[in-house]
């Protein structure tokens, strides 16, 4: 989902990426290793922060999910395109994990089961805030009841730890090989034309990003000039909030109660 005319942010928080404080209520921002609310620019990560963390560079971002090393990832982001590049570079990529993992399914099955079973685990350490996180889960989720229906995508390459194989298998190097062969067959999906969306956001554009489904990614880009600056703030909150609303709106119509 894509909304415009934001506010404008302070100015503070546009010139240095940092974690900011929220004014949120209980049901609002959760706080994260970055803040409550937090921004991101070229520079603007303090020595010692989140390890493997390209955010704050002007490289580009490979498409992933966020917070893959919580337990329970975030289910909703909020971007706040703060500043854009002067020149226009640096769009913002994004691609639905739910439809590459059935395009995986339906191509790949096998690949698919060892995305699907096979637990990576995930990390981030942040000596400067105190933080050293790790989690684990597959790559592919379903669930429980309906194993058709997917539940959720945990997909970082730069916080991705080497995978384990469980004490029960016997040949470790064929374990190996097939985690290997199903992560480069599912990379391959995610790299096949037409996949991915490509915004160049504008200055007061707000994206809302499902992590548990959609992947978000950056192309690189440039600053020139002396006080340029290319600043996105944002926020993570639960996707059961935003569920429980629909609940209570759905419910309200169904009674004639509008909302």
């Amino acid at each position: 989902t894509v909304t415009g005319g934001s506010p404008p942010p302070p100015a503070e928080a546009v010139r240095h990426g940092h974690p900011t404080q929220s004014n949120g209520s209980d049901s609002g921002p959760y706080r994260t290793l970055y803040g409550a609310v937090w921004s991101t620019s070229v520079g603007g990560q303090p020595s010692g922060t989140s390890t493997a963390d390209s955010a704050y560079s002007s490289v580009s971002l490979p498409l992933h999910t966020d917070m893959t090393y919580h337990a329970t990832p975030p289910g909703l982001q909020l971007f706040n395109m703060a500043s854009p590049a002067p020149d226009g570079s640096g769009a913002s990529t994004y691609l639905d994990g739910f439809a590459a993992a059935h395009r995986l399914r339906d191509a790949d099955p096998a690949a698919f089961a060892t995305l699907r079973h096979v637990v990576f685990g995930y990390r981030s350490v942040d000596t400067a805030t105190g933080w050293h996180l790790e989690a684990a889960g597959p790559v592919l989720s379903v669930d429980p009841f309906d194993e058709k229906t997917l539940t959720g995508v945990r997909h970082n390459d730069l916080d991705r730890l080497p995978p384990r194989p469980p004490a029960s298998v016997r040949d470790v190097d064929g374990w190996y090989a097939e985690v290997e062969r199903a992560l480069a067959a599912w990379d391959a999906v995610l790299e096949e034309p037409g996949r991915r969306l490509t915004l160049s956001l504008r200055e007061g554009d707000c994206t809302v990003v499902h992590n548990h489904r959609v992947m978000h990614g950056r192309e690189s880009f440039s600053l020139q000039g002396e006080g340029e600056a290319r600043s996105i703030i944002g926020c993570y909150t639960g996707v059961d909030e935003l569920r429980s609303r629909w609940r209570v709106c759905f419910t309200k119509r169904s009674r004639g109660g509008g909302g």
